[in-house]
């Protein structure tokens, strides 16, 4: 199989020119393939080329090993005399953007990771994978990242967010349809929040908690919209009411519980006798006989006993 269609997926631009390996990693030697390339200033395309440069990239492991390319790539002249971008580097459409020292597939896993399992923990992870990096390195990427379109938005939950605990607080904007964030906001303030809902006229219902610049910003900004109070805080609430009540009616319910345990009598145990019931019917007729003077010898027959049995009481056989 060509080495190309596995490295790049049968892109054309590119051309591997060889691979070494070495004892912890692999390193692929790539040389761009283009002829033309537009100008990033005047998008102009261009043709002359101006002399080659190398890059370097960090890629996906390959048999637990870290991966780099080495790209050969080119410079262009700007064919629009006007520009003031008289020379230019090669633009490219996949694998690999400008200023980036990773490839696009490389950040896409980072950022998966990291959105799933946070900066320290993914940093762990990566290392274990073969993948030297930061946990700065992977917040950076989440930074970096495009939020989710929040132009046709039907629930929306308001919150705040520390962006520098008991001291510096923010809102925090979600899509409950999704239950993905769609929007920080640098205060909690009010105009902030009404500018904001103001250009979102899809919006429906609004959850929120009783902090009183929501409310405001939320009556004001989309008046259409229903308000509701989110579930956590209700449930906060309520088991904040719960514990006031149980804190001022303790003694109360420390009598309650005194009285209780004094008017509870413990139940008598039964206990089963270990004799089986056909015994106990034998015996009750053997005794019921030795009372109306019946011999011994006379019972033993009519039960099939033995005439030696033992003596009785009124408490049952001796053992």
């Amino acid at each position: 199989m060509n080495v190309n269609k596995i490295i790049f997926n049968g892109t054309s631009q590119f051309k591997v020119v060889s691979v070494d390996s070495d004892m912890d990693s692999f390193t692929i030697y790539v040389l761009g393939k283009g002829k033309i390339s537009f100008c990033p200033n005047c998008e102009q395309v261009s043709s002359k080329v101006h002399s080659y440069y190398t890059r370097k990239f960090a890629d996906l492991p390959t048999f637990g090993k870290c991966s780099k390319i080495i790209l050969r790539a080119h410079k262009f002249y700007c064919s629009t005399l006007e520009c003031p971008l008289k020379v230019f580097t090669e633009r490219y459409q996949d694998h690999f953007k400008p200023y980036q020292r990773r490839t696009d597939r490389l950040n896409i896993k980072l950022l998966n990771i990291v959105l799933e399992s946070g900066g320290k923990s993914a940093e762990r992870i990566c290392n274990q994978l073969s993948i030297p990096v930061c946990d700065t390195t992977l917040l950076r990427l989440i930074e970096k990242a495009e939020l989710p379109s929040n132009e046709d938005i039907i629930a929306l939950g308001v919150d705040d967010w520390a962006i520098k605990k008991r001291e510096r607080y923010g809102s925090i904007l979600v899509d409950l349809v999704t239950n993905r964030p769609i929007g920080l906001l640098g205060d909690r303030e009010e105009d902030t929040l009404c500018s904001w809902l103001q250009k979102r006229d899809s919006l429906q219902i609004i959850s929120r908690d009783r902090y009183i610049n929501f409310k405001n910003a939320s009556t004001k900004g989309a008046p259409q919209a229903i308000q509701v109070t989110d579930r956590w805080h209700l449930l906060k609430n309520l088991g904040e009411a719960m514990r006031k009540i149980l804190d001022r009616e303790y003694s109360t319910l420390k009598k309650v519980r005194e009285a209780n345990s004094k008017t509870k009598m413990a139940e008598p145990r039964v206990l089963k006798s270990m004799i089986p019931s056909a015994q106990q019917e034998k015996f009750k007729e053997v005794k019921l006989l030795l009372e109306q003077g019946v011999s011994i010898q006379d019972i033993a027959r009519r039960f099939k006993m033995s005439r030696t049995v033992p003596s009785y009481d009124t408490q049952g056989p001796k053992q």
